[in-house]
């Protein structure tokens, strides 16, 4: 969030705080002003209900005689009544004061000492004075519906140009009353009238106004206090902005030049890749021609075992076979030398056919595989006096020519240093495949050649590696469960090359 949006939302916020505090204080104005209606409220229904109460305690006495004066005249309005002036022995003159006029007077003294105007009146009233204005007839109106939740009528009117709360509270007939409404008609439990009683509001508002510029001037501290606190708030904010800005800047700097070093590094890794796969293909490329050489050094001699040497080797057999025969008649002991020398010419040959066909293995191209490993099993048992078998899977089809030599070739490793390091005398040979790799294991007892310092057996287990990388695969060399060693080789059905031509291709 950058500056401009920060000072939208401080600006939000120092309006949401105003709102919430100018509501705060509308809403304890709004309970303050209903709170000195109420308060004006019971002041006026205390007063109405003290006025009932002596109201009704001179009802029950059937009025109250007094000293008849200029204040307290004769009530013209009970001239009816035999006893309304009486004469003490004394000679003191009395007059009957009756509820209507004892309310009246109590009413002018109260509006006299304390602003409180009290009024009884009726809408049928006996002494006209009483009449009621226009308040009070509604006032009287709503009392007279009898309802259940009327039972006083109270507003804020103005009269004289002043504000008053206007109370009006419902007179009810009692007996004490038909003494002087008999002629009325009205009966015990009637509505004949009211007390209406009016509080002068400008006392109370004087007092609320104090209290509620104590309330604005507590608000507006609190307002105040809380704008502080926003604009506080939102110079760290700012600050706090400014510095990850900064820090953001540096970041995105570091990030670029790190983007840079990376490329730069990339760059030369890329170069650094392109010389190493050049050296790894040019180092596959002389591994596959240390051993085409090989095969074909192997080749080379196996054939001057089998074309020259064989030949000189079957021509000196001959010719020891015919010196054998003209000796016959002439020495036994020189026909028997000459025989001796006959057989060991034909171990020799069968030996150089034996290394010839193992230099040679033009089965392994004409054949196949399989072939070329049995003849290898027969001439390693023929050779070396051991127990050697082979174990192929059934029906199982090595159609590269590739593979089957280079397969020929760790076994025949294999065999070698087993013989030749291990002094094995049991070697078990199998071969199998399934619909993704070839397999090729050679088992042998004896010591495990594996661990052989020997560089010439070192140099035998680099090239039955290099011979199994050429294929896209793997040897592993391990020691057997019971002793000896198991080599283990694992080649692709589908050759590398044949892949990358593939791919070409599509």
């Amino acid at each position: 969030m950058g500056f401009g949006g920060l000072k939208v939302h401080i600006l939000v916020l120092m309006g949401l705080w105003t709102i919430l505090v100018g509501g705060v204080l509308a809403w304890t104005l709004f309970r303050h002003a209903v709170e000195m209606f109420e308060s004006a409220r019971l002041e006026a229904q205390s007063a109405f209900e003290k006025d009932l109460v002596y109201r009704r305690w001179a009802a029950g006495h059937g009025g109250v005689y007094v000293p008849a004066t200029d204040e307290t005249p004769p009530n013209k309005h009970l001239s009816h009544m035999p006893e309304r002036d009486i004469t003490t022995p004394s000679g003191r003159r009395l007059t009957l004061v009756n509820p209507a006029y004892m309310t009246r007077q109590v009413h002018a003294l109260g509006a006299v000492s304390y602003g409180l105007k009290g009024k009884i009146t009726s809408l049928n009233p006996v002494n006209p004075n009483n009449a009621a204005d226009d308040w009070e007839t509604d006032a009287l109106e709503t009392l007279k519906t009898g309802l259940p939740e009327v039972t006083e009528v109270s507003s804020l009117e103005m009269m004289d140009g002043q504000e008053y709360l206007r109370f009006m509270g419902p007179l009810v007939t009692e007996e004490g009353c038909l003494q002087c409404h008999t002629e009325q008609g009205y009966r015990v439990g009637d509505i004949r009238g009211g007390i209406s009683v009016s509080v002068p509001m400008a006392p109370l508002r004087a007092v609320a106004r104090k209290h509620v510029f104590s309330m604005v001037a507590g608000h507006s501290l609190i307002w105040l206090l809380g704008m502080a606190g926003i604009a506080g708030a939102g110079r760290r904010i700012a600050l706090h902005v400014r510095e990850r800005d900064r820090a953001q800047e540096a970041l995105e700097k570091q990030h670029q030049r790190l983007e840079e070093l990376v490329q730069e590094r990339t760059g030369q890794l890329r170069q650094t890749n392109i010389k190493l796969t050049s050296e790894i293909d040019d180092r596959k490329r002389l591994e596959q021609e240390l051993l085409d050489i090989s095969e074909r050094e192997q080749r080379r001699i196996g054939r001057q075992l089998h074309d020259s040497l064989g030949q000189q080797l079957t021509g000196a057999a001959i010719m020891s076979k015919v010196l054998q025969r003209k000796l016959d008649g002439a020495s036994a002991a020189h026909s028997a030398e000459a025989a001796q020398i006959t057989r060991l010419i034909n171990e020799a040959i069968d030996q150089t056919r034996s290394l010839s066909r193992g230099l040679q293995p033009v089965d392994v191209e004409s054949g196949g595989l399989v072939p070329a490993l049995e003849m290898l099993t027969a001439s390693t048992r023929d050779l070396f006096g051991i127990d050697c078998t082979f174990t192929p899977d059934a029906d199982i089809q090595i159609e590269d020519p590739a593979i089957g030599i280079n397969l020929y070739r760790i076994t025949q490793e294999a065999i070698t240093n087993a013989i030749k390091h291990g002094q094995s005398k049991q070697i078990d040979i199998s071969l199998g495949a399934d619909d993704e790799a070839y397999r090729l294991a050679i088992a042998s007892d004896g010591k495990d050649f594996s661990l052989s310092a020997d560089d010439t057996t070192g140099m035998g287990l680099r090239i039955m590696a290099y011979r199994a990388q050429a294929m896209g695969g793997s040897v592993d060399i391990s020691r057997g469960a019971d002793g000896g060693t198991i080599v283990s080789c694992r080649c692709p059905v589908e050759q590398p090359s044949k892949k990358r031509e593939s791919g070409a291709n599509s």
